[in-house]
């Protein structure tokens, strides 16, 4: 149980990097702002834990459950918002930030009773 949650959110993380890429870089990039601005906003606050989310590390799980209530918030504001493309791109976003945050939460929590009792 404690490998499904592991991929489970390795799959939010990563899955919701590649959405930001993709969904925000070609398919529907921002007309207001430069579209550079936006991916550095929403891939760096991503990329900082990705090396302690690759080794595994409890601390790093920990702090990006949080962070994926941030991009829960935004996937929510962007699939209510807005129609066609941008509303897809929304609603994958919930899902990764969805998987993100409870694989991040289940699995510090069995990894950390399972290191405590081994």
């Amino acid at each position: 149980m404690t490998r499904f949650f592991r991929f489970l959110a390795l799959g939010g993380h990563l899955g919701m990097i590649a959405v930001v890429l993709l969904g925000f870089g070609y398919f529907a990039p921002p007309t207001s702002v430069p579209p550079a601005l936006v991916l550095i906003a929403l891939v760096l606050p991503l990329l900082i834990p990705l090396r302690g989310i690759l080794h595994g590390r409890l601390y790093t799980h920990a702090w990006v459950s949080m962070l994926a209530l941030g991009y829960f918030a935004i996937a929510v504001d962007i699939a209510y918002n807005r129609s066609g493309v941008e509303r897809w791109i929304g609603l994958i976003m919930v899902a990764c930030s969805v998987a993100m945050f409870f694989g991040d939460v289940y699995w510090v929590k069995l990894e950390a009773r399972r290191r405590r009792h081994a």
